[in-house]
């Protein structure tokens, strides 16, 4: 086998793994040209960040709650901002102290809660943007002691399910 067709069979088998590796975590779209793999950003930009004081009130005075121990999400869907990137989802983090004493583990439950929404908003996103709603949301610590990431991923594709199937209901009652 000559060097060149060597480089080419190396270059599709790791394309075949970063593929199916991949896929399980976000959408993906390959090109023609095998060497170049197009995927959905997973980054998580300011803009998706619930910093308002004014929308965190509106938040907890006119949300919904929906429950996954160990996290509790109160959600809102309002008309979009007017801003330079909209978004179709803002949220915020609350480990209280009073239920995580240490504030190591405060923060790396926080990491935790944040990659598994980071991974995860794909969930509510087409829903989000059909609907011509930003959703607001707010995820709870509710749990007197630590979670693995597993028991933290599983609560949030649960919540984030609820929340787009409720958004889903409410847009289709609009309509109507």
């Amino acid at each position: 086998m000559t060097p060149d067709k060597e480089k080419n069979c190396v270059q599709a088998i790791f394309l075949i793994v970063l593929v199916t590796y991949r896929s399980v975590f976000c959408n993906f779209a390959v090109s023609k040209r095998p060497k170049l793999l197009i995927m959905a950003s997973l980054k998580l930009y300011k803009s998706e960040k619930l910093c308002s004081k004014i929308e965190i009130e509106q938040l907890y005075s006119q949300g919904t709650s929906v429950m996954a121990y160990p996290l509790r999400a109160v959600w809102l869907a309002v008309p979009p901002r007017e801003e330079l990137h909209p978004v179709a989802a803002r949220f915020l983090i609350s480990i209280p102290k009073k239920r995580i004493r240490h504030a190591v583990n405060r923060v790396l439950l926080r990491r935790r809660t944040r990659e598994s929404y980071r991974l995860n908003r794909e969930l509510l996103y087409p829903v989000a943007s059909t609907a011509g709603k930003t959703v607001l949301i707010g995820f709870n610590w509710v749990a007197n002691h630590e979670y693995s990431y597993a028991t933290i991923d599983r609560s949030m594709k649960e919540l984030l399910s609820k929340i787009a199937t409720a958004l889903t209901c409410e847009n289709n009652l609009q309509k109507q």
